[in-house]
């Protein structure tokens, strides 16, 4: 998925479900076009590996809901 030419708006809130590769690629994207992290949100179905992460292996913490198990 290419977002590079997709038009953001300042005030944007960004909501991101699916696999962990595809939701890094879009917040990654995001990120370095200036969206700040804590505008970007994601939800996980089944275990969140990402949350599970230590602070130092990401970048900033987004916001998560988790569901499923």
């Amino acid at each position: 998925m290419d977002l590079t030419d997709i038009p953001l708006p300042q005030d944007i809130q960004v909501f991101t479900c699916g696999p962990l590769s595809f939701m890094r690629h879009v917040r990654s994207t995001l990120l370095s076009r200036g969206v700040p992290p804590a505008r970007i949100r994601y939800e996980v179905f089944g275990p969140d590996l990402w949350a599970a992460q230590t602070s130092s292996d990401r970048e900033a913490e987004p916001s998560v809901n988790v569901c499923g198990g």
